[in-house]
């Protein structure tokens, strides 16, 4: 298996986002995970339980929350 690179924004021109369906125990732990990296990524959630998602942002494991899944995956 490989493991993940993460590149600078500067050596691709452009930021990371990840989008994180699911901000239950499994997302919201992936997103925490991901915290240590946020100035090389950006990390949007999405779930259908708004309460869950305000508490993942609270949290810190997602930099925004999006409540229509398409618009979390653009």
């Amino acid at each position: 298996m490989t493991p993940i690179q993460i590149v600078k924004e500067s050596e691709v021109g452009m930021s990371v986002k990840i989008t994180i369906i699911g901000l239950g125990r499994i997302g919201a732990s992936m997103g925490l995970s991901l915290g240590t990296h946020k100035d090389k990524i950006t990390v949007t959630g999405h779930d259908r339980a708004a309460g869950v998602a305000q508490a993942a942002k609270k949290l810190g494991a997602v930099s925004e929350i999006k409540g229509n899944l398409p618009d979390s995956v653009r």
